[in-house]
This record gives C-alpha cells, structure tokens and sequence, in this order.
C-alpha cells in the first residue's frame, strides 16, 4: 500500500497553534507575575531585602501641680560597636587563623577559631580607646556571637555609664566613621528620690512589642511603666517609636539606608499631688509603718498619697538586683498601703455608725448615755476607751471623747444591715476608681447575712458593737477613708478623686448640714479641738477630726493600728486626709491621737503655709 504524505503545511499550521498557545500561557503568566501578582512579590522581595531598625522616644516628663519635676530624663552615654562593619576583618583574621592552625599541624574548629578571630579584631579596635580611658574592656564571647546572629543591625553596647569626661575625651579620639563609636540614649531619673514613689512607680527596661508581618524588625530594649503613674500612663508617656528601613545584604547586615522617621517624645503628665504637702507628711511618718492620702475636698484631687516603707526610685532603674529588691521586701515595702492595704477603721467609722443611727430615727440628739467604762452584752462586758468610764455622754462629747460605750449602744439599737447601708452609701464597698494599677476590690463591710455565708456561724450582738466602733472583720483602705472624711465635710456621701491637674477640674457639689449631720461635725470640731484628736490642732486652722485605734492579727502578731481622719477649715473646708499607721511593738500605745493625729498636723501646717 502506498503510504500517504502529509502536507508540510499542516505541519506549520499545528507548530504554529502550539506555538501560540505556549505564548498565551506564558503571557498570561507574565501578567499574573508582574500585574496581579506585583504587591505579593513586591512583598516578598522588600521581606528578603528590608530591615526595619526601631527607635524608642524619650518618655514625657512628670511633673506636680506647681510644675515641680517628679520623673525626667538623663542622657547616659555608651561606648558601641557595629559589628557588622567588621565582618571583613572578622573574616581576614579567621583565614589567618586558619591558616596558622593547620601550618601547626592543630585541629581546627572553625567555631572556636571564629570566636578567637573576633575577639582579636576587637582588641585590636578598642586598643586606643582603653588606653585613653586607662581600663580594659570585657568582652563576652557568647554575647557578642549571639548579638552577631539575632541583631545584626543593631549596635552591641562594650561600656555603658561612661562618666562625662569620659564621653567628652572619647568623642574628640574617634573618628566619624570608625566601627567603634559614641550612643547618647535617654534613662528615667526621679530627682526626688523615694518621695511618691509608690504613687509615680518606675520603669524597666523591657523588649518592645513589635509587628514582623511586613517587614523584619530589630528593637532595643525600651523603658515601660511596670507600677503607679508610669504603668497607668504608659501610653501618653511612651511616645512614638521612630524608625529606620535599611537595605541589606543577603548576609542581612546593613548596606544602605532608605528611610528615618524620628521618633516623637512622650507627653508631659501634671499630677495633682503637691510634692511639699507629700514631703511633710513622709517627714512626718519618719521610720512608721503606714499610709495617708490627703483629698482637696472641692475637686477630688489627690494632693498627697503616702505609703512607708518607701524605696529610691532611682534604685530600681534601668534595672535592680536582688539586694535592692530584698532591702524592699522588708515590711512588704513594695505595697502601696493607702490603696491595696486593707484594715479597721477604728473609732474614726463611729461617724458612720452615728450618720446610719440618725438616718434609723435610733439616736436622739439630745440623748445622754451614761457611761461606766464598759457596756454588758450577753454574758461578756465591752470595755470603753477609759477605764473609769465617760459619765453622762451626748452625740457631740461621745465624739469629742471617742466613747465607746455610747456607739455600742447607738450601734445595737441601728443594727448592722442599716450601719452596713450607710457604709455603702459612702461607697467604703467599692474601689475610688483612682487612676492607678492594683487597686485593691476586696474591702469588708460585714453582715449577718455575709457571716452565715462565709464563716457558717451566726452572728452575735457582740459583732454589732465591734462594727459600731470599727472592729471586727471591717476591712477598709485609707483612701476610702479620706474620701469618706471628704464627703462628709462636703453634706455628701460620695467623692470621686483623681491624681491628675486639670485645667478647669469641676467643683463637686456642696449641701447644706441637715441637723444631725451638723451635730456630727460639731463633735468632729470638739475633737480636734480639745478632745482625742487635739494633737492636730493648728493655729489659726480650725479643723474637724476623728481618732481611731484598732487591733488586728497579722502573721499571728497583734497588730495595733492608729487612726486620723479630718478636714481643714472646719467651717469652710478644702482639704481632707486620712493617717493609718501601724505598731507591731506590744510596748506602744498606739492611738489616733497620739502617733496619727501629730502627721496630720504637719500636712495641715504645710497647707495653711501655701495658702498663705
């Protein structure tokens, strides 16, 4: 059969279909590639080739309300290496290495010998410079190998704290574009050392949280607020972070840069704490245990707000070791007690327990209750404050005396849920909302209700007279205090507080005394007066006070606390405080107005200095 030829035509029509199809799929994969593709591989490539290297911005500063410095920045001046601007000496001196090695007829580890070649490269750098300082300079092997790893483009610290001289002699010997160069860097500094220090709280020196979904990015350690006013406020203090992009070489070390953004400093903070009021009082406090907050009565702002022990702040910065740390556990130092520390309020809550039997239609202004020095309940005799006994007592010198016998029975006749009621209406159930971290929810007001729930016992007519007077299983902190003096003295019941100075703070509300209310301030007058709490009297500042001595158990010691409450002038008030001090000493007597009262006076005295 004879066999058919095919038309070379036909071939090149099929070449030609085949050859146009190849075309389409390779078009259509050069515009998927390059059009709709562009911004991934855009992405991948900047990825491959982009370094973002971040710049922390100094934070802003602190300052009181009469624009006192309380937290600032100082430069600190380093000593730094670009390793990465040796890597060709690096590498020169390991080849030499090398090369010794095996003429030696030695083993060569590559690592061991990587390390050495570094090591001489430095040296070698520093040489000059350790001679003008006149000491050596350590080097960390595993360090600065890790460095060369992990932070290529980041610049490794050889000397930090150079002194100013130091600094100002080195500037003048290197040169422009040595490897070995000069870092100026801000650190928090806290020129008044440990006053305020548990309400500004510190810094440390912490890793920033970084986004790498776009481009890998390299960060030094930057200062973040860790307690008080700089954890609070750490966004506004913080400021913005600059940048640089740099490009890099497929080692990833820096080969040119493409962009700086400066970063921008934080915002300035205006406390509204007065550091002369906040220093008579830590003045005042000396080596006692304890805390105080001190209120402007019109606006809610903290003027002064005190825990002992205190700690130098600038101790703890930019980081603290385990001496510094230990020094502060003792007596749990780290605690703010006027906000996280919880305890009876003592005879200063017989206020409260006065305000809910008047409210209760229980006590007669005018009632006199005879006191013996002691009030039987049940099978069991409370004792009163004096031995001997008060005599014949009213509302106003049941005050002024701090009688317990008369609120054992003002507190009986009341009942508990309605004295409970009107601690909640001073809102003593719940945290003031101040703008700091930890403040502590787990006060006490306990009930009947509460103590069968909780201790799976009934509740007795003992532990109505113990909460008549501020005893028991109360538990509430100094703050709370202060605000309740601060509403009181106000004809309210509730006192928002802050520690920030505002331009134009609102003025809080002021009502006018109903009667038993006013007779509650007049027994606060005679107090301070002439009465327990005299020891706060000032001249010239008529002032409404309350004493309080409470006991507790703490750590199975008997923990004696000394109470302070009261507000200034007493016929026009402005300012409230609060003093809480504690005495585990069983030979102290410890009372409100012997120990706390004298510390109010000083912060009073201080005030009526400003004022005038």
């Amino acid at each position: 059969m004879k066999q058919q030829q095919e038309d070379p035509q036909v071939r090149l029509v099929w070449l030609g279909g085949v050859m146009g199809a190849l075309f389409v799929v390779l078009f259509l994969g050069l515009v998927t590639r390059q059009i709709i593709q562009y911004s991934h591989f855009k992405h991948l490539e900047e990825r491959q080739s982009l370094r973002r290297v971040l710049l922390p911005a100094p934070r802003g500063i602190i300052t009181d309300r009469n624009g006192v410095v309380l937290a600032s920045n100082k430069p600190v001046f380093s000593l730094i290496v670009y390793l990465g601007e040796l890597r060709g000496e690096f590498h020169k001196e390991l080849i030499r290495l090398v090369k010794e090695a095996r003429e030696q007829k030695r083993t060569v580890d590559r690592d061991i010998l990587q390390r050495s070649a570094i090591g001489n490269v430095l040296k070698a750098a520093l040489n000059p410079v350790e001679k003008y300082l006149d000491e050596p300079i350590a080097l960390d092997a595993d360090r600065i190998e890790r460095h060369l790893n992990e932070k290529p483009l980041l610049p490794y610290t050889l000397l930090d704290h150079l002194t100013l001289v130091q600094f100002a002699r080195l500037t003048e010997l290197l040169k422009v574009d040595a490897p070995v160069q000069l870092q100026v860097r801000s650190q928090r500094v806290y020129p008044e050392g440990d006053s305020a220090c548990h309400l500004l709280g510190f810094v440390s020196m912490r890793e920033p949280e970084v986004d790498e979904s776009d481009l890998k990015t390299f960060s030094t350690k930057d200062q973040v607020g860790v307690s008080g006013v700089e954890e609070s406020f750490d966004n506004t203090l913080a400021g913005q972070m600059g940048h640089e992009l740099w490009i890099v070489d497929p080692s990833g070390f820096k080969f040119e840069p493409t962009q700086r953004v400066k970063a921008v400093s934080g915002t300035p903070l205006q406390l509204s704490v007065d550091v002369r009021q906040q220093k008579a009082i830590e003045k005042a406090f000396g080596q006692k245990i304890g805390a105080a907050a001190a209120i402007d009565i019109r606006t809610g702002e903290v003027l002064a707000l005190v825990s002992k022990p205190s700690y130098n702040l600038n101790d703890l910065v930019p980081h603290f070791g385990t001496q510094v740390q230990e020094k502060i556990n003792i007596h749990s130092g780290w605690l703010n007690r006027a906000i996280r520390g919880l305890y009876p309020p003592g005879s200063t809550f017989k206020i409260v327990t006065a305000l809910a039997a008047i409210d209760a239609g229980k006590l007669d202004l005018d009632e006199t209750v005879n006191c013996r020095g002691f009030l039987e309940i049940g099978k069991r005799n409370y004792p009163c404050n004096k031995k001997s006994g008060h005599g014949p007592v009213n509302l106003v010198g049941a005050l002024e005396k701090s009688c317990n016998v008369y609120f054992y029975t003002m507190g009986l006749r009341t009942g508990p849920d309605a004295i409970m009621a009107k601690a909640r209406e001073f809102g003593l159930d719940k945290p003031t909302n101040i703008e700091l971290p930890d403040e502590t929810s787990r006060m006490l007001l306990p009930t009947p209700e509460w103590k069968k729930r909780t201790l799976l016992e009934p509740w007795y007519a003992g532990d109505t007279a113990n909460v008549a007077i501020g005893q028991g299983d109360l538990l509430i902190t100094p703050l709370q205090m202060s605000c309740l003096v601060a509403s009181v003295a106000r004809g309210d019941t509730k006192t928002p507080v802050t520690i920030l100075k505002k331009p134009h703070p609102l003025e809080l509300p002021r009502k006018a005394y109903p009667e038993g209310w006013a007779r509650v301030i007049e027994g606060m007058k005679a107090a301070a007066a002439s009465g327990t709490a005299r020891l706060a009297h000032v001249n010239g500042l008529p002032i409404a006070g309350k004493t309080g001595t409470a006991q507790v158990k703490s750590n199975g010691e008997s923990l004696t606390l000394a109470w302070f409450i009261g507000f200034a002038p007493a016929d026009d008030p402005q300012v409230a405080i609060s003093v809480m001090v504690e005495s585990i000493s069983p030979d102290d007597e410890y009372a409100g107005g012997t120990i706390a009262a004298p510390i109010a006076r000083s912060f009073f005295e201080e005030w009526q200095k400003d004022r005038e």
